[in-house]
């Protein structure tokens, strides 16, 4: 089987994440990784498996995330899925942004959804970021808040799911 990991990262933290997934799953199966950012996604029909990971930047995962999930809804539901999100809210909040970032279709059919924190590292951001960060977040201290426990459940349900495997795992 064929893994390919798409993701979007603003400062690095999504990287981050999409790295130790395919650190983890590239032993097992042939993994492709892609910063959608900055190159383009290979055809969807020579993957099995598909991760597709973003962040929460300005309220919102990337345009070009956006237009991809829409773009390859269709290709998208014929595959084992998995969707993670690396935003700061947790619990209930992390889910409304969650819900907000995927489309319902895609949610429904990934056999993962993962939540994995995520950080604030204002040495990587502009002054706007800083100021708006400094405003949401009321300090201007990095922030650390990967759950690497919520990453190696994501990767063992991807992991563990077969193709087209009608019994679904959350």
């Amino acid at each position: 089987m064929s893994v390919l990991i798409v993701y979007s990262s603003t400062h690095g933290t999504t990287e981050k994440a999409a790295m130790l997934i395919r650190d983890q799953v590239k032993n097992e199966e042939e993994t492709v990784l892609i910063n959608i950012k900055q190159n383009s996604v290979p055809d969807l029909d020579l993957f099995d498996k598909v991760i597709i990971g973003a962040s929460i930047h300005m309220g919102a995962i990337p345009r070009k995330m956006r237009n991809f999930l829409y773009k390859e809804e269709p290709a998208l539901m014929s595959k084992t899925l998995g969707l993670f999100l690396c935003c700061l809210y947790e619990d209930i909040e992390a889910q409304l942004q969650f819900e907000r970032s995927f489309p319902e279709t895609l949610r429904e059919h990934a056999v993962a959804h993962g939540f994995f924190g995520g950080e604030l590292l204002f040495e990587e951001m502009n002054i706007f970021e800083k100021m708006i960060a400094k405003k949401v977040s009321g300090s201007i201290e990095n922030v650390h808040s990967m759950n690497y426990e919520a990453i190696d459940q994501f990767i063992t349900m991807v992991s563990e799911t077969k193709k087209n495997d009608p019994e679904k795992m959350r």
